[in-house]
């Protein structure tokens, strides 16, 4: 009898111990569709047990040396300093989990949590938010343009409308654009016709067009090999993305105008922000908005610096257009805008209105100290 009860005794712990594992082994296997996401966080947002992070993925189209990854690596830092690690980020450069055109979508469908977006990359996407790329909007730095576009989005409700599907983190803007070329310098505006020049919004491909050039729609994450290869001769785009996207050898001439801006924005899966905690989406919210829309503004102004010195150092011609074909630039322009408020007006939308309240943000964020 006392054998037989010590056997008993040793079958109930082996049973035990079995259940346990088969128990740990469930819940270690759980389906990310029922009761956690991929993430190893619950449905409701809050930390898993054991204390493991929730990890955002974030799409970046662009590669670790672009000014704007540094700016998203910081949010992540402080995002997870605010948590207490709560919260990380796990950045995917150089359009691993997205493409610049597919950036946005990817946001939409949950490919990433986050993603950074040009809006210019979808053309008819995001009609009022174009208004960004009308020619000659004001703003004397990258930060006031960037201050400027967080405010249009949001104090104009039918921009606001156009990211029904996502949850906006912050917008901002680029530095100005300018005209880079190789081969043929540009010292005033007869000079553009027949040239072959990177465009990226509807805007600025009319504006070449009406200037007797030829656009040639692409991201800048192409422009490299296109330059090289006689694809196009140039570009109007941001002087900082000479830069970023290591553009100095295969230029020979900057000409200088303001002529256009374009907008860039930081968004989120809208599921995945719903499912985060209360205290989460306030952490985030009071992280995000204008005060990263200046930091990224900002970054593409110490970008900029940094893009004069390196056009120095390569002997990159500098060219400053004078008043007088300013003035052709700004009559052309004229065209472009009116264009633009007749088209979205077309479709229903606010085109007069949009135009008129970026134009007054504009003209009081540039006035500003």
């Amino acid at each position: 009898m006392k054998k037989k009860r010590v056997f008993g005794l040793i079958m109930a712990i082996l049973l035990s111990i079995l259940l346990v594992a088969c128990s740990s082994s469930e819940s270690a296997g759980t389906n990310p569709g029922q009761g956690s996401n991929e993430n190893g966080a619950d449905n409701n947002g809050g930390s898993p047990s054991g204390g493991d992070s929730i990890v955002l993925k974030v799409a970046f189209m662009s590669t670790p040396e672009h000014v704007q990854y540094s700016v998203i690596e910081e949010f992540g830092q402080e995002l997870e300093e605010a948590t207490e690690g709560r919260v990380k980020l796990e950045i995917y450069p150089g359009g691993a989990l997205a493409s610049a055109t597919e950036s946005y979508d990817a946001a939409v469908t949950g490919i990433a949590d986050m993603a950074w977006v040009v809006q210019g990359y979808t053309p008819g996407r995001f009609p009022l938010t174009g208004a960004i790329a009308l020619p000659l909007i004001e703003g004397d730095t990258p930060a006031k343009m960037s201050k400027t576009m967080q405010h249009f989005y949001e104090q104009f409700e039918p921009v606001q409308e156009e990211y029904n599907d996502v949850k906006v983190l912050w917008m901002h803007a680029s530095d100005p654009y300018h005209i880079y070329t190789k081969g043929k310098q540009v010292k005033t505006v007869e000079d553009l016709k027949g040239l072959k020049l990177r465009s990226n919004s509807v805007e600025a491909t009319q504006l070449i067009e009406k200037l007797g050039g030829t656009p040639v729609s692409m991201p800048l994450t192409e422009f490299y090999d296109a330059i090289q290869k006689g694809v196009v001769d140039g570009a109007i785009a941001p002087l900082s993305t000479i830069k970023d996207f290591n553009l100095a050898d295969v230029l020979d001439y900057v000409t200088l105008g303001n002529l256009f801006n374009t907008a860039f924005t930081v968004v989120m899966n809208k599921e995945r922000w719903e499912s985060l905690d209360a205290d989460l989406q306030e952490i985030i919210d009071s992280l995000t908005g204008e005060p990263m829309a200046i930091k990224a503004g900002e970054a593409f102004g110490r970008s900029l610096e940094e893009t004069y010195q390196l056009i120095e150092e390569n002997n990159i011609e500098v060219y400053q257009l004078p008043q007088e074909e300013l003035d052709k630039l700004a009559e052309a322009s004229q065209s472009v805008i009116e264009q633009w408020i007749e088209d979205q007006e077309a479709n229903g939308l606010p085109g007069q209105e949009a135009y008129e309240t970026l134009k007054r943000i504009a003209q009081e964020n540039n006035q500003a100290e």
